[in-house]
């Protein structure tokens, strides 16, 4: 079983919906689902078949994470992820996301490993 890493309520409204990143065993991100629910806009956007490898984390240098950035700006895929691992069982997370017809979405908070 590939170990996830999750939260709901990440310390920003647009994302009290449930938000789910996955780690394989060689320590890359697999897959990224976020839910989101801001201005009259609802849904999941789910981003598959990722190889992203956990490295240093650009914002905490002391902290393995990664980061990640699915399209250019202004791209109606766009959604782009800042991640440090706080330890084996919690990461912090910031991200912006692009919902077409909605406009960008940020938050930040922790994640916890999901059994």
């Amino acid at each position: 079983m590939t170990p996830a890493f999750g939260g709901i309520g990440l310390d920003s409204p647009p994302f009290s919906q449930p938000l789910l990143f996955a780690v394989s065993a060689d320590q890359t991100v697999t897959s990224i689902s976020i839910g989101y629910k801001y201005a009259g806009c609802s849904g999941t956007k789910t981003l598959s078949g990722l190889s992203i490898p956990i490295g240093v984390s650009i914002f905490k240098p002391e902290l393995p994470g990664w980061t990640y950035e699915s399209a250019p700006p202004g791209d109606p895929n766009r959604a782009q992820f800042w991640v440090a691992f706080r330890s084996d069982q919690q990461a912090y997370l910031e991200e912006t996301i692009l919902v077409p017809g909605c406009g960008y979405a940020n938050a930040d908070g922790f994640l916890t490993k999901q059994q």
